[in-house]
């Protein structure tokens, strides 16, 4: 398929409060027609939700698709169940599950729909089959921290292993407060005193498909939709997760989690997911909306030993830059988080010793991975290349980013919009932005970065 950028959409508000999810043992819908109906199947020895025992590795695919890339994700769907690396569903076999809430149709965010945990797997007949082992209230948004814990804990509860491993697929805009992308002046007009409110109450405003937005998530419930108490949605009402809540959901450690979402690999979020996730892999840019290559993923998430997500990334690398125009567009890495606090303890050091020269580096020099003004997202080296550092904290420092980054690779030019001359594998906030772009307010960010920003507390990048 042909790449068109993931498109953007505005921020969320909560819907509602109280989220009422549904399980389910029955088979589900297939995705594909040569899937047998349950009728047809003869029984497979398995026992109610899941398999008895322990699963070899465990991956979860949490699909958020009630919004714009509604077709997109729905086409990963697709390839998964396509694809020859599919695990079987005997107890010793790897185990595939699949979260999603998608439209009814494309572009239809009026009518709502539930969403459905699923395992997908190849029966001893080679036919493909998709059993439903839970159901999810339509009125409950995928965009959730409290709808991601509750699927995260089932599956932890039913599908017990030692390897467990994740895939977030939606829109997301990294570390930025959920709905600040959208309208930056939304939060900045307020006083630095209103944080609080500001991060959490109900901001409303209509909707621009041209404007970029996210954090991590969302589901986009449109004007017109019958609310649970069976009012109508006055405006379109949107759902995200922030990096705190995000982190916060997940009940388990896993071995790896895989952004197929835009501008996750950000130091702050590497450092946030420290201590819940080994190896973390997506983009420091936007992602193109037709996403990873799920025919073939497997194959590197499924293998004998550790899962290979290098290998995978370069896979879906190599099929970008085998592209041509503004097509040929993709910026991939993968990052070890158990060598996060060296990196974050030389950093300490550089930033709280060198703040000033910091403070000094100009914006316009440094590496952008963002588009529409939206400056949040700077190369994390290339900023501290600009610092003339003493030699021996030089060497201290590669050494570290050495140990952190696993992979990466880019494209020499994304979408058209910038250039990729410096790649350090991820991005960082730059402070300088509020000295050389002193006419925007950044009040509000800065004290969200502050007061939220695991990164900050650790290395003290912003007074």
């Amino acid at each position: 398929m042909t790449i068109k950028r993931r498109p953007f959409s505005a921020a969320l508000l909560l819907l509602a409060a109280g989220a009422l999810f549904l399980f389910s043992c029955s088979d589900e819908e297939f995705l594909t027609p040569d899937v047998t109906p349950v009728s047809q199947r003869p029984s497979s020895g398995t026992q109610g939700r899941a398999a008895l025992g322990k699963a070899r590795k465990v991956l979860l695919l949490y699909s958020a698709a009630f919004n714009s890339i509604d077709w997109y994700l729905d086409g990963d769907l697709e390839e998964l169940s396509r694809s020859e690396y599919l695990p079987g569903n005997r107890e010793s076999e790897n185990v595939l599950l699949i979260f999603s809430k998608t439209t009814n149709r494309s572009g239809d965010y009026k009518t709502l729909t539930e969403g459905v945990l699923y395992r997908l797997y190849k029966r001893y007949d080679g036919k493909v089959a998709r059993d439903t082992v839970m159901r999810v209230s339509p009125y409950t948004p995928a965009a959730s921290a409290s709808t991601m814990r509750s699927v995260l804990s089932f599956v932890k509860e039913n599908y017990p292993s030692d390897s467990y491993g994740m895939i977030f697929s939606s829109h997301a805009s990294g570390w930025l407060p959920s709905r600040y992308y959208m309208n930056p002046g939304n939060y900045e007009s307020r006083s630095s005193g209103a944080l609080k409110s500001a991060a959490s109450g109900p901001l409303e405003w209509p909707f621009d498909p041209a404007t970029p937005t996210r954090s991590i998530g969302q589901d986009l419930f449109g004007k017109g939709m019958t609310t649970l108490d069976g009012s109508l949605l006055t405006t379109d009402t949107y759902h995200e997760i922030t990096l705190d809540e995000f982190v916060s959901a997940i009940p388990m450690h896993l071995d790896y989690l895989l952004f197929d979402a835009c501008l996750m690999m950000c130091i702050e979020t590497c450092h946030a997911l420290r201590e819940k996730v080994d190896i973390l892999a997506g983009s420091p840019a936007e992602t193109p909306a037709s996403g990873f290559d799920y025919t073939g993923i497997l194959r590197h998430l499924f293998r004998d030993g550790a899962p290979d997500l290098a290998g995978a990334c370069q896979e879906c690398f190599d099929s970008y830059d085998a592209k041509s125009g503004i097509d040929r567009s993709c910026i991939l890495s993968v990052v070890d988080l158990t060598r996060m606090d060296a990196l974050a303890s030389v950093c300490r050091e550089i930033f709280t010793t060198y703040r000033s020269d910091i403070m000094k580096v100009r914006p316009s020099d440094i590496q952008p991975y963002f588009r529409f003004n939206r400056n949040y997202f700077y190369d994390f080296k290339d900023i501290l290349d600009h610092c003339q550092l003493p030699s021996d904290l030089t060497s201290r420092l590669e050494s570290a980013v050495s140990d952190f980054v696993v992979y990466k690779a880019a494209t020499p030019s994304f979408l058209g919009s910038f250039k990729v001359t410096a790649f350090s594998g991820v991005s960082m906030f730059l402070p300088s932005i509020k000295v050389y772009y002193s006419s925007k307010n950044y009040t509000y960010l800065f004290d969200y970065y502050k007061s939220h920003i695991s990164w900050n507390d650790a290395t003290l990048l912003v007074e």
